[in-house]
């Protein structure tokens, strides 16, 4: 294993499996050929006709020569990419693998993800685009195993209804991201990974999967910030998954417009100014919406967004569900975005006594949050009441700005209406510093460690709050060590 302290974001992770053989296995490397090789083996050219592709878009192309080589839709076939750089692909709508042999784009296993490069050229918007189709998704795919240099829009771009699919084990640098621009609108902002209309309602399948995802790499200290002027993931995709993603010096959200029925899980995101429209992580008139274990560290909306948004409209009518447990948020109150030294705040679920809102806010802890100034700048704020399960406790306050009036934190604020005007909350909070280390873990022995609560149960998974306070357990054997999220091992 090699070992990176600086540079690009590495991760530790699994040799990724070599792709099932129930289908045809095609090949795609530098000195193949896209005429006059059948793609079907890992050889060059000088082989031929039994040899592999040059580019991975001659494996989708239905009237290639030699004619009838190509993935086939609903074929368990697979595609296998040798180290390389290679030009933008697309996947054509209506593209399928089975359910039980699911089609894997995969870069060499063998080699560095970083060695296998799909790349925009010029105006291009994305690398990668899935052209599905909403009446006819995408389906049972995987892509995997890759690195990719972003367009003028996107990393990869899922169109419209997928399902099944996975993105796992990618990773982009901060010269990846220099064409991609610009933050427009909620619908249409700029994204590393942008999926769009994948609204698999009534499904209890998990749609949707982007794990060990890296990138861009740290770049110059907070203090000097400069990044992806995108978000990470823009996800009108329900019953998804994001899990295990490092992102860093992004000046968009880390997952926007998330809908329901999706896990936001064991994230960190750091040095990243999300003043796009809606904050860090932000959900909408969404149910059974998971945010739990996530590190988010050095951060800052643009002006007074919050870390995390849980927004319901007043006239929605379907049940609004979100729970927050057991995640750590630490802000970074002096990122020059054009508004330094304002911090940002945490937002409960909005809505109204009419319909049922649910919301939690448990195990949490929140530093160097809210706002000295305005009334309201709080680093947690009840800002409208739900209708039920409303549990705001076991968090751990610290650092968060100082009220000029009282002198006091302002932690918590609960603005909302009756109920829960005359309820309590953080009964059983606390305010102790967690004295991180550089994993983000309290020492052993810590009163944290132990502090959570475990009575809440996610009805959706079944998965349950820790023991513990915060995204990560206590270290073992006194509380030293720990790698940094951005110093993994590859």
């Amino acid at each position: 294993m090699r070992i990176l302290k600086a540079g690009l974001l590495v991760a530790v992770l699994p040799l990724v499996a070599a792709p099932a053989a129930a289908g045809t296995q095609y090949y795609v490397r530098p000195d193949g050929n896209d005429t006059q090789c059948n793609g079907r083996y890992n050889q060059p050219v000088a082989s031929g006709p039994d040899c592999a592709f040059l580019s991975p878009q001659r494996a989708f192309d239905e009237n290639g020569t030699p004619a009838g080589e190509y993935l086939h839709s609903e074929s368990g076939d697979d595609l296998w990419i040798a180290a390389g750089t290679y030009g933008r692909f697309e996947i054509p709508a209506l593209f399928r693998g089975l359910p039980n042999d699911r089609t894997i784009i995969t870069g060499d296993p063998a080699v560095s993800r970083l060695l296998v490069k799909v790349e925009a050229q010029g105006t291009q918007e994305e690398a990668i685009l899935i052209r599905s189709n909403k009446f006819n998704p995408t389906d049972y795919l995987t892509i995997q195993h890759l690195s990719f240099k972003a367009g003028t829009k996107h990393g990869i771009h899922a169109a419209e209804m997928i399902r099944h699919v996975a993105f796992t084990d990618l990773e982009a640098g901060p010269a990846d991201f220099a064409n991609l621009c610009c933050r427009t609108s909620h619908d249409d902002s700029a994204a590393v990974i942008r999926v769009g209309d994948s609204d698999n309602t009534g499904s209890t399948d998990i749609q949707v999967t982007f794990s060990r995802f890296i990138g861009p790499a740290p770049g110059p200290p907070v203090s000097g910030i400069l990044g992806a002027n995108a978000s990470v993931f823009v996800l009108h995709a329900s019953e998804s998954r994001i899990h295990q993603v490092e992102a860093s010096h992004f000046l968009g959200s880390f997952a926007a417009e998330i809908s329901h029925n999706t896990i936001v899980e064991n994230n960190t995101f750091s040095n990243s100014v999300c003043g796009d429209f809606d904050g860090c992580i932000f959900s909408y008139n969404d149910h059974d919406v998971l945010i739990r274990r996530n590190v988010l560290h050095t951060i800052r909306p643009g002006g007074q967004m919050p870390a995390i948004k849980l927004r319901r409209n007043p006239a929605e009518t379907d049940d609004v569900e979100a729970y927050v447990y057991n995640n750590t948020l630490i802000g970074a109150p002096n990122i020059i975005d054009g508004s330094p030294n304002i911090g940002m705040n945490f937002f409960m679920p909005t809505g109204s006594s009419a319909n049922s809102t649910r919301g939690v806010f448990l195990n949490n802890i929140v530093m160097n949050l809210g706002n000295p100034s305005g009334s309201s700048n709080y680093a947690v704020v009840l800002a409208h009441c739900p209708t039920a399960q409303r549990e705001i406790d076991y968090n751990n306050f610290w650092n968060n700005a100082i009220d000029p009036n009282s002198g006091q934190p302002r932690n918590f604020l609960n603005s909302a209406a009756a109920p829960c005007s005359t309820e309590t909350y953080n009964a059983n909070s606390f305010s102790y510093n967690p004295q991180l280390n550089a994993a983000f873990q309290p020492p052993a022995g810590h009163p944290l460690c132990g502090a959570g609560s475990t009575g809440f149960t996610a009805e959706y998974d079944g998965d349950s709050s820790s023991s513990y306070v915060g995204a990560r357990p206590c270290a073992a054997g006194g509380g030293g060590g720990g790698c940094h999220p951005f110093c993994y091992e590859d």
